[in-house]
């Protein structure tokens, strides 16, 4: 049987007991709204960069051009999306797809991780690019000049 002192320790919709998670709540969905916003810029940001590559190369390669150009479509076709979806229907959507598709999402999380690993290692050597040169940087003219080599795979890593 219950006491009638413990009938009074049930929180009622009146009550502030439910008030600190409500805020909690809150807190959250705003933080992972404004992550789910900068993500969506930077998809954005990937999609410009696309399309520009794809302008870039008319003329000269006019099938990557293209491809570029669809890619970057689409890439900002997904940040738009990104944007008016909720962060809630994003997790849900995400959920569903890894449990019709396990091995394409875990083949898809692996790539990610590698990505953002690598991104994570450029990052703690201090520099805010890329620790590994361009391929014009790494075989540029003028690092050879007078040496009379050629570049090699050897040059190529004593140069990282």
């Amino acid at each position: 049987m219950i006491e009638e002192g413990a009938k009074g320790s049930v929180p009622t919709e009146g009550d502030d007991y439910g008030r600190p998670m409500n805020e909690l709540r809150d807190r959250m969905s705003s933080a992972a709204e404004a992550q789910k916003n900068r993500a969506a810029d930077r998809l954005g940001g990937f999609a410009d960069v696309a399309r520009q590559t794809g302008e870039r190369l008319r003329g000269q390669s006019d099938w990557l051009a293209s491809w570029m150009s669809t890619t970057g479509d689409q890439i900002g076709e997904m940040a738009e999306r990104l944007r008016r979806q909720h962060p809630a229907e994003i997790a849900r959507d995400l959920t569903q797809y890894a449990r019709q598709r396990p091995g394409i999402f875990l083949g898809g999380a692996f790539l990610v991780g590698l990505g953002l690993g690598r991104l994570m290692k450029a990052k703690s050597n201090g520099s805010g690019s890329s620790a590994w040169p361009t391929p014009s940087q790494a075989f540029a003219p003028e690092r050879f000049r007078g040496s009379g080599a050629e570049p090699s795979e050897q040059t190529y890593r004593s140069s990282l």
